[in-house]
């Protein structure tokens, strides 16, 4: 039995060949009688560009990332190839340079954070972060930053932040 709707690479191919893009010609629409303008296609680049981004950060702030996180990321990635076929990769990244350029700020912020020596609230000696996590005082809930020297892991929460008493 053939599937009554086309591939994905079907419909890239036709919008690529015949130039229908926001056009009446709904022959290859995913959803009947639906077939995306530019802006839509652009909208969703934004959309799936920043899933992806956003993955990239929380592994380089976080150095942690779920399989479900990683499954999202791929399939961006390819919603992004899509459209890039559609739309001819110089337009594509016209398109997203707005966006490639906040999430450039974030990760040099991120960067610039990483390398920033903090002082220990325990031993008082300058360490480097390794991640953006931080320890929180449990008397005013601000953050703190504890050397891994220091860490007692007794001392984390179920959310794996540290609970220290107060140091103000």
């Amino acid at each position: 039995m053939k599937n009554k709707y086309p591939t994905e690479a079907e419909v890239c191919e036709s919008m690529i060949e015949n130039g229908v893009i926001g056009g009446e010609d709904s022959r290859f629409a995913l959803i009947e009688g639906f077939v995306p303008t530019r802006r839509d296609l652009e909208m969703l680049a934004h959309h799936y560009l920043d899933d992806v981004r956003s993955y990239e950060y929380q592994w380089m702030a976080h150095q942690t990332i779920c399989s479900e996180c990683l499954r999202e990321s791929e399939f961006a990635k390819r919603r992004l190839g899509s459209i890039e076929r559609i739309l001819g990769k110089d337009v594509l990244d016209e398109v997203l340079a707005p966006v490639e350029e906040e999430w450039r700020k974030t990760f040099d912020g991120v960067k610039v954070d990483l390398a920033t020596p903090m002082d220990c609230v325990e031993c008082g000696e300058e360490f480097l972060r390794e991640v953006l996590e931080q320890d929180v005082c449990q008397g005013c809930d601000e953050e703190m930053f504890i050397c891994q020297e220091c860490v007692d892991p007794s001392r984390r929460n179920p959310t794996g932040l540290l609970r220290y008493p107060s140091y103000h």
